[in-house]
């Protein structure tokens, strides 16, 4: 939302316009210039599961493992 993107619909046709806020929440739609993919809702869960992580000290190491379409 911060880039201003217009994302890509699921059938990968190019939104008219700024992203609609309720399917970037959701990831519903692609953007095409965005450090994550995701939607924000997932991207605040990952978040919240990693400050747990550092706040219990779990040990072991984290690994981001993305895939590309």
């Amino acid at each position: 939302m911060i880039l201003g993107d217009p994302g890509h619909k699921p059938d990968m046709t190019l939104a008219a316009g700024l992203a609609d806020p309720a399917d970037r929440l959701e990831g519903r739609d692609r953007p095409v210039h965005a450090p994550a993919m995701i939607g924000l809702k997932r991207l605040r869960n990952l978040r919240h599961c990693m400050e747990a992580v550092v706040q219990d000290q779990v040990p072991g190491n984290v690994i981001e493992a993305g895939s590309t379409m």
